[in-house]
């Protein structure tokens, strides 16, 4: 974190005397951004050049924490430069320098160096540092920025780049010192012997030679010793962590996992119900489309007992997007109000397809345990998130899946799968966890005929159903065009007029479904 922070606040200096050289150079407003188009082109450029041929040399040669104090190193090598040649083009190297060594020397190395954290403390101490600790930096930063104009103007960009050097510097150090506890954490995860250390998943051969240099300083035989004499533990209910020599098979297991062979990862997956560490990478298996069935019915047999990592992935804006949609898929069988209340907060999800795969879920669970119920206001309240969007956007939802919940949806079937738009069908969906199915999906599929009385049936037995809070804002997407001065009849005669009329409906969809192949023939 302190590096990051220094790291970020020494950025901000070298940026500012950066802007500052350019502007001033610039004859007007065009050359300054077709200079910048430039810069940052070539930015672009050298970090995929450096990322390409430099990493790997320094990860193999330097280790972690070495490769990790290059870009403090060069910022302060190139903010020297250009406080001694003052300049825009010294400045432009400066800021060069320190940008490409970011976003590849040192990223690469700032990754690898969570690896001895488990899972669960990784995501949280790494989303804290990527966002939080970063931020902190920049409003350091532009706090000493401000500060620095306001006590002198004529010497400010000096004092700038002194500064650069010396919160370069004392990050240099900070870096070095990276090292020491880097191994403090490999040791105790390795005495420990949890199944949350990565070492196992680490294939790339690049990472996996920085990860044994470091590892270097570590004396296994003391560690292996360490781990053969502990006493077992007494914590009831708990899972007692495997000797060294029952390790094996999972590390076997976890490397055909890793193979990026489909059928060598299909056979894995299918080996057997996974152990607690190997969940983590059946669920990054989620999306890869080759293999994501055998990922979800893998998951699917321990999804009970690991909820709050697939609670973490789901929820998690940061994670991949195909891992997120496919999720609910895993949770559908897990009948627990827990996994309910995942599901429903992933109905505020901004992805469309999470959320609809999270209405298909909890009406699976619904389905098959009767007993568990959701609030009113809760559909409520999704159902208007979901209309709160022009015509526009909601005609154009679609899926990216389509995998074993087709069958799931409690108002769709495959008469009208191709007609239904998909942001109606979610709709229906969730209004289906506080309504009655059976009229809910007459009316679904009455909305889809051209007969105008199925129709208007359809539309009179919504209109005497659905709350008044869903009502008003769902009604200008059903495209009602009734005569205003129509009678109103009771619910219950809506409601058998409704499901009289279910053979009408399906006779006009299946006629309308032929007649759309003929066209399309």
């Amino acid at each position: 974190m302190l590096l990051v922070v220094l790291a970020a606040i020494a950025e901000m200096f070298i940026d500012y005397v950066f802007k500052a050289r350019a502007s001033a150079s610039a004859a007007d407003q065009e050359a300054l951004l077709r200079f910048f188009a430039v810069v940052y082109t070539g930015i672009g450029v050298l970090t995929v050049g450096l990322q390409a041929f430099a990493t790997r040399p320094a990860l193999q040669r330097l280790g972690l924490a070495r490769t990790a104090s290059l870009l403090p190193a060069v910022t302060a090598v190139g903010g020297a430069g250009a406080l001694v040649a003052p300049g825009l083009w010294t400045a432009t190297g400066a800021r060069v320098g320190e940008i490409v060594t970011r976003n590849s020397l040192y990223r690469s190395a700032f990754e690898v160096l969570f690896t001895p954290l488990s899972p669960r403390d990784k995501r949280a101490t790494k989303s804290l540092i990527d966002v939080g600790v970063v931020r902190l930096g920049d409003v350091v930063g532009s706090v000493l920025v401000q500060g620095v104009l306001l006590m002198t103007v004529t010497a400010a960009l000096p004092v700038m780049l002194g500064l650069a050097i010396a919160f370069s510097a004392v990050a240099f150090w900070v870096s070095l010192r990276l090292h020491r506890g880097y191994v403090r954490s490999l040791e105790r995860s390795l005495l420990s012997q949890a199944n949350d250390l990565e070492v196992k998943e680490i294939t790339d051969l690049t990472t996996r030679t920085a990860f044994m240099e470091t590892l270097g300083a570590v004396d296994l035989s003391v560690l292996r010793a360490a781990v053969e004499t502990q006493p077992p533990r007494d914590e009831p209910r708990r899972e007692e962590a495997p000797a060294a020599g029952a390790l094996e098979p999972e590390v076997a297991r976890a490397v055909e996992l890793r193979s990026r062979d489909g059928e060598r990862v299909r056979s894995a997956l299918g080996h057997g119900t996974l152990t607690p560490g190997l969940v983590p990478q059946a669920i990054g298996l989620l999306a890869w489309n080759e293999v994501a069935r055998d990922a979800i019915a893998a998951l699917r047999l321990v999804a009970a007992r690991h909820v709050g990592q697939l609670e973490d992935h789901l929820l998690d804006a940061d994670e991949e997007f195909t891992v997120r949609r496919r999720i609910p898929l895993v949770l559908a069988d897990v009948h627990t109000a827990r996994v309910v209340r995942v599901l429903l907060d992933g109905l505020a999800d901004p992805r469309f397809e999470v959320r609809y795969r999270c209405g298909r879920a909890l009406n699976r669970i619904k389905g098959a345990d009767p007993g568990i119920t959701v609030g009113l206001d809760v559909v409520t309240a999704a159902v208007r998130r979901e209309v709160a969007v022009d015509k526009g956007v909601w005609e154009s939802r679609r899926l990216l899946d389509q995998l074993d919940d087709e069958e799931w949806s409690p108002v769709m079937d495959e008469v009208i799968r191709d007609r239904a738009d998909r942001s109606l069908e979610h709709v229906f969906t969730l209004l289906a966890l506080v309504l009655p199915r059976a009229p809910l999906k007459a009316a679904f599929h009455g909305l889809h005929t051209n007969d105008p009385m199925l129709r208007g049936t359809a539309l009179e037995y919504l209109e005497t159903a659905l709350p008044e809070a869903v009502r008003g804002p769902l009604w200008p997407f059903l495209d009602d065009d009734r005569p205003g001065d129509r009678p109103r009849r009771p619910t219950k005669d809506v409601v058998d007029a409704l499901l009289g009329s279910n053979q009408s409906i399906a006779l006009n969809l299946e006629a309308l479904r032929k007649r759309r192949e003929e066209d399309g023939d």
